[in-house]
């Protein structure tokens, strides 16, 4: 997915620059995130409610966002994409249990070679 969205901003690079210059360049990783939600709400509304997939979009989206900022200058974009690419692999599979009573939750699986 990371490479995805890479080559679409790359593509729109221009008018990402002018739409979130100087200080609404923050605003950027937020707006990605609200649109790529609002695209999985319309598919499956019953997301809205699924707190486990919205904590993995935005902990994906906006941490991948600025991992992606703060180092692909000294790793390369190739490098950090490979990177986010596989880590976002990592979470994929992955699944947590919530003990309602005690509201706590539990990881039981993950699919991590």
């Amino acid at each position: 997915m990371a490479k995805k969205l890479y080559i679409a901003f790359c593509s729109h690079q221009h008018l990402i620059d002018i739409l979130f210059s100087g200080n609404q360049a923050s605003a950027l990783p937020g707006s990605i995130e609200q649109g790529i939600k609002n695209s999985i709400y319309r598919i499956k509304p019953e997301a809205k409610e699924d707190a486990l997939l919205n904590v993995l979009l935005s902990y994906q989206i906006q941490g991948g966002f600025y991992a992606y900022m703060e180092n692909r200058k000294l790793l390369g974009d190739e490098r950090i994409l490979f990177i986010l690419d596989e880590l976002s692999g990592l979470l994929k599979n992955f699944r947590i249990k919530e003990d309602r009573a005690c509201r706590r939750l539990y990881r039981y699986e993950a699919d991590i070679e």
